[in-house]
């Protein structure tokens, strides 16, 4: 049975949430108001994963996700799966999401059947975790193919290897 936070501020996100994961079979989650009382049970409790909105006052869903990856807590464990519901979608906001560590996004208003493709993704087959000074969460390549032996997929690692 998955354990899951809930964050939301609005008690009417909440309760859309808890209500598409119970059409999921999902019964076992907690909920916040806002990231400082989300940050508070992740400490205290083990959970599998994170649903949390992009807007709060104070610390948006992404800060709360770069603190979770830095693991400014390290009673959190920092690979833990974080789905982030986004109102609205500009190219900058849902960047900054994926350069957080988000491990998926979906859109509000959330239907249960795409909340569980998200979670399905995020927590029962994750993308591998990464570590590295500029970057902390799940590998942002989706469409890496095992085995690959073609050229460097990105202009700097080009230059990189030809010395530029």
């Amino acid at each position: 049975m998955l354990r899951l936070l809930i964050v939301d501020p609005a008690g009417s996100g909440r309760a859309a949430l808890r209500n598409a994961l119970k059409e999921l079979g999902i019964h076992a989650s907690l909920e916040a108001m806002d990231a400082p009382g989300a940050f508070e049970l992740l400490g205290e409790r083990k959970l599998d994963g994170l649903i949390c909105v992009l807007d709060m006052p104070e610390i948006d869903g992404v800060e709360l996700t770069r603190r979770i990856r830095r693991g400014d807590n390290p009673r959190i464990d920092p690979a833990l799966p974080v789905v982030l519901v986004v109102q609205e979608a500009s190219p900058q906001r849902l960047f900054a999401a994926r350069d957080a560590g988000v491990s998926e996004l979906i859109a509000a208003p959330v239907q249960a059947k795409a909340l569980g493709a998200r979670l399905n993704a995020a927590i029962l087959k994750p993308r591998p975790f990464i570590r590295c000074p500029v970057y902390v969460g799940p590998d942002r390549r989706r469409m890496a193919k095992e085995g690959y032996k073609g050229p460097f997929r990105r202009e700097a690692d080009w230059h990189a290897k030809i010395g530029r």
